[in-house]
């Protein structure tokens, strides 16, 4: 085990759960909540698939048991995939965001300060994350 596991959920961390649910058996769904767990809370959750498919009739019960958003996509012609590129061009807009100005506190200090306006990268994946996707 990698010992940048959190031994406690800690959720303070977000974390987007995407999903191709044309190529992902809606069994997994369990194992994958679960797991995520360990990390943070999945706070945006989001299946994506052509929902008119007889294919995807198990994931039905699951979006709602799982408080998941089905993202409908269609599948206008063969060999393309418009569930990929719409997970990623939503990966995308939620990696690249941004942060309105605004007041905080100083951590030391106590006292109040003004966080500047920022366009910035908000996610980076835990080692253990990455390994486990890597292989």
């Amino acid at each position: 085990m990698s010992s940048d596991l959190p031994t406690t959920p800690t959720p303070n961390r977000r974390i987007a759960l995407l999903i191709d649910a044309d190529n992902v058996s809606h069994t997994k769904i369990a194992a994958i909540v679960s797991e995520l767990s360990r990390y943070g809370t999945a706070n945006i959750r989001r299946a994506y698939g052509d929902w008119a498919s007889s294919g995807l009739k198990g994931w039905t019960e699951k979006v709602h048991a799982y408080a998941i958003r089905p993202i409908q996509q269609f599948s206008y012609s063969s060999g393309k995939n418009a569930t990929d590129i719409a997970l990623v061009i939503d990966a995308m807009e939620l990696l690249y965001t941004h942060s309105p100005a605004r007041e905080g506190r100083n951590p030391s200090t106590g006292a109040t300060i003004q966080i500047a306006a920022s366009k910035k990268l908000s996610f980076a994946p835990a080692k253990a994350v990455k390994d486990k996707l890597n292989g």
